[in-house]
């Protein structure tokens, strides 16, 4: 390869890594993904969703590129009973599905905000897609206040972080930040209705709404369920300065217990590169992905981060680089840890029929009536949609891209269950003629392209600029190719005497052999000699008849 081509891959790649063809090297979201404080990432009706500080909520296709949505959360009217001065607005919302609903938890503050009473709120919804059938925003009322703080009594009910153990009980972890020494992040036990359950003997307001958890100066709790251990995500340090925030998530861990002793506390993410203040973590876990959300200061506005969750040998969550891969719905609505309970299962409706044979193979057998399509915004999912088995021709003889729906609201990812996928309905969805496949997806629900086993679990792959390479190298490769020609075209048409000598070529810096060595600098041409004058021409002999003799005879 010569070195100019060499130079210009070089270039090429450089420029590729750079994003100069329209992809981020670290694929920071994209759009309305301005935010503080927010929260969690839900899917409702095939989108994603989060909403922040202030009451504005986006929502996304792809969980990485976000536009704005008619959702917004606004404080109740109610509100001047408990902070008559006025309040700051709406802080920190987070969203659990729960009994065929979302629960969106919000807090707001007096002022100042410091000492101000405050007041933890709930809105319910069947769905977050305002454009859906059935969207209505239902104020369900006051969940937990605490009265203006003094000398004996310093905490402040914000930051809401609503959670589903896994006997399927409604939590929220809360707090706080303005206390010194006494406890301030809580969790309080909540009824079916989202409202704190009386019959807990640890509520007992004002001063005490539920489990102590954590003392000192930390806010922005989170607890995430997952093997048998429950982790507690706080955060420390200051929220709000820029670049000059100093907020970093820490982490605790319980086994076995929601409401601790937790222990082990350690840093989970810090600041680093542009990354300033990360705070106030959410995550993200359907379908085999986990993905923790923060906010961070890459300069004087906060937006949205995401990156990838792992986790060690030892049980404790690693976090990973930005995450890249875009989301892709799959019905998983819960985000209440493993095994979140969302209450009866909603019916599929009747067995999908898989249509006609497609071309190839005789007709896929479809899946019974999706039975186990939990949780759709209506339960009864009515009877079965065609399968279209014939709409997916070709020489596997597919039995249809959706032949065992188990009616149009069937769904099963909308349960709090992690595996509460509407996949493993419609049963069967798989066994099909010896040429047919029953359908990429057998599950009652409204979520599209799910795999055989009724979720879409895999990862929405993305079109990127490796995806150029090919015809960029294919370009380079033809352009030098064409240069060579034209070269050699060149020297063809020079005299020999100004053409390289055999086995030499001529390169960019000094000469080479056809081995590639160099051989030095280019010796001076040597000059030219003046051509040799032309030889004398011989004057032509002319052939002419002798004249005749005066006898006229030859």
């Amino acid at each position: 390869m010569s070195a100019a081509r060499a130079h210009v891959l070089s270039i090429l790649a450089a420029s590729l890594a750079a994003g100069a063809f329209g992809a981020p090297a670290r694929a920071q979201t994209s759009g309305v993904n301005a935010t503080h404080d927010p929260s969690r990432i839900v899917e409702s009706n095939g989108k994603f969703f989060f909403c922040s500080t202030g009451g504005s909520c986006a929502s996304s296709t792809d969980g990485l590129a976000w536009t704005s949505t008619g959702l917004r959360l606004t404080v109740p009217a109610w509100s001047t009973t408990y902070t008559p001065g006025g309040n700051q607005g709406v802080w920190a919302p987070d969203i659990v599905y729960y009994q065929n609903r979302y629960y969106i938890y919000y807090s707001f503050c007096g002022v100042p905000a410091a000492n101000a009473p405050c007041v933890i709120g709930l809105y319910t919804t069947p769905t977050l897609d305002s454009t859906a059938p059935g969207y209505k925003l239902t104020d369900a009322g006051m969940v937990v206040n605490n009265p203006t703080n003094d000398s004996t009594y310093q905490f402040s009910t914000i930051d809401p972080g609503p959670i589903i153990d896994p006997s399927g009980n409604l939590w929220s972890s809360w707090g706080s930040g303005y206390g010194k020494d006494q406890t301030q992040l809580w969790l309080t036990r909540l009824d079916t209705t989202g409202l704190p359950l009386a019959a807990d003997t640890a509520y007992q307001p004002p001063t005490v709404l539920g489990h102590a958890l954590e003392t000192g100066r930390r806010e922005g709790s989170y607890v995430h369920y997952r093997n048998g251990y429950y982790y507690l995500f706080w955060n420390e340090g200051s929220c709000c300065d820029g670049t000059s925030s100093t907020y970093t998530i820490w982490v605790a861990r319980s086994q076995g217990s929601i409401t601790g002793p937790y222990s082990g506390n350690k840093v989970f993410y810090a600041g680093s590169g542009n990354i300033h203040g990360p705070g106030h973590m959410g995550v993200y876990s359907a379908c085999g992905v986990e993905r923790f959300t923060y906010h961070y200061y890459p300069t004087a506005t906060s937006i949205l981060g995401e990156n990838d969750l792992t986790w060690s040998s030892d049980n404790w969550p690693v976090a990973g680089a930005m995450s890249t891969t875009p989301l892709k719905p799959c019905g998983n609505t819960g985000q209440g840890g493993s095994a979140g309970q969302g209450g009866s299962a909603g019916q599929g409706g009747g067995a999908g029929k898989g249509g006609n044979a497609g071309a190839g193979g005789s007709a896929g057998q479809t899946g019974q009536a999706g039975k186990t399509g939990q949780h759709g915004d209506v339960d009864a999912g009515g009877s079965g949609v065609t399968g279209n088995g014939g709409s997916a021709a070709g020489s596997s003889g597919t039995g249809g891209v959706s032949p065992g729906t188990g009616g149009s609201n069937g769904r099963g990812g909308d349960t709090p269950n992690t595996g509460g996928q509407g996949g493993a309905t419609a049963t069967d969805a798989g066994a099909t003629s010896s040429t047919g496949t029953g359908g990429t997806a057998g599950a009652g629900g409204e979520t599209p392209n799910r795999d055989a086993s009724g979720c879409a679990c895999g990862i929405a792959g993305s079109h990127g600029p490796s995806d150029l390479v090919p015809l960029i190298l294919f370009a380079v490769l033809t352009l030098g190719a064409r240069r060579r020609r034209n070269r050699a075209d060149l020297n063809a048409a020079q005299p020999a005497r100004f053409r390289p000598a055999a086995g030499r070529r001529r390169c960019c810096r000094g000469w080479r052999s056809s081995t590639g060595r160099p051989r030095g600098p280019r010796a001076a041409a040597p000059p030219l000699r003046p051509a040799p004058a032309p030889a004398p021409r011989r004057p032509t002999r002319r052939r002419f008849r002798t004249p005749p003799p005066p006898s006229g005879r030859w």
